[in-house]
């Protein structure tokens, strides 16, 4: 049984015992009308929805409870879909030289190169949606995968937690060019047209030699430079710094566009059609929903005895006052 329906029938089965015990009680009632409601014998008409209302409630309130602790736990959760042709594939290329370790990224500056990469991967994250897969390939002297196409964006995130990724490949210098040719090799075998590729470095690295040919799994390249771009830092003997003459000439080849995301992120333009747009009218999900089924059943429940003992019928039993006395 999927989740929607044991939610349902718990829903159901809660509604028709408290609609059994209602009726129950409602016997019960008749044999004492006169005690209860009066000479009249009668409550008022409105109290006639009282038994198939607390039905009603109690039997939403229990589908609302049922449903949100599945929707909570995961239980009967639905597989994933399968990746087909319709599927986009954000592929993240990520530089893990040793000059990403320099601080000299951020609005002021703070911030390691590679901090400031996790942070605009993380936008990257935040604003993409939909039928959505991400791949991370990190590079150095070579470019191995880390994640392939996953869709839990938190095992994305993950790979940039100060994981120490750049042991496993050997010491060298950068080879931007190499490393981006072996990264479209990895991608090639994703559907046709349906990668979007971010490749993030501060383009350090020796001089580009080779062409790099692109897999027909490629939808757009976009080169992302990190790091100050102005003032160099020192290390390893030399000065480092974004080198956007480099990520031009890359982005060029790639038939891509080059930004420096230093100090701002991604252009949405960029995105395209990775951006999911949520209209004014979108339904509620299925948390919202059952928290807002739960509020209302609960309070209307609460509620009734009110309603009942205010408004349920003309008959009032009083206790004499001292004046009453007097005057009997």
């Amino acid at each position: 049984m999927t989740q929607a329906g044991i939610a349902i029938a718990a829903g159901v089965f809660v509604a028709l015992i408290v609609a059994i015990a209602e009726l129950l009680h409602a016997r019960r009632v008749r044999r004492v009308k006169f005690l209860a409601f009066g000479p009249d014998a009668e409550p008022r008409r409105w109290t006639r929805v009282v038994g198939p209302l607390r039905s009603v409630c109690l039997g939403a309130f229990v589908w609302a409870f049922v449903t949100l602790v599945l929707v909570k736990t995961g239980a009967f959760a639905s597989a994933p879909p399968a990746i087909g042709s319709e599927t986009r594939n954000v592929v993240f290329i990520a530089d893990l030289s040793p000059s990403m370790y320099l601080t000299d990224s951020g609005v002021d500056g703070a911030l390691s190169r590679r901090a400031r990469m996790a942070e605009v991967f993380d936008g990257l994250l935040e604003r993409v949606g939909g039928d959505v897969t991400f791949t991370v390939i990190g590079f150095y002297t070579d470019a191995l995968p880390v994640v392939s196409q996953v869709r839990d964006r938190e095992v994305a995130r993950n790979v940039f937690n100060d994981l120490p990724l750049v042991y496993a490949m050997g010491p060298g210098e950068t080879n931007l060019g190499l490393s981006i040719q072996r990264s479209m090799e990895l991608i090639e075998t994703f559907h046709k047209d349906s990668s979007y590729v971010f490749i993030c470095t501060d383009g350090d690295s020796e001089a580009l030699t080779q062409a790099i040919a692109l897999p027909p799994s490629v939808h757009r390249v976009t080169v992302l430079g990190i790091g100050d771009p102005n003032r160099p830092t020192f290390i390893d003997g030399r000065q480092s710094k974004q080198d956007p003459n480099t990520l031009r000439m890359l982005a060029s080849m790639l038939g891509g566009n080059y930004y420096d995301v230093n100090t701002r992120h991604v252009p949405t333009s960029e995105l395209d059609n990775l951006i999911v747009r949520q209209g004014s009218g979108d339904k509620l999900d299925q948390t919202a929903l059952s928290l807002l089924v739960m509020a209302l059943a609960a309070t209307t429940l609460a509620f009734i005895p009110v309603a009942q003992q205010y408004g349920g019928t003309q008959w009032r039993i009083v206790m004499p006052t001292s004046t009453a006395q007097e005057a009997a």
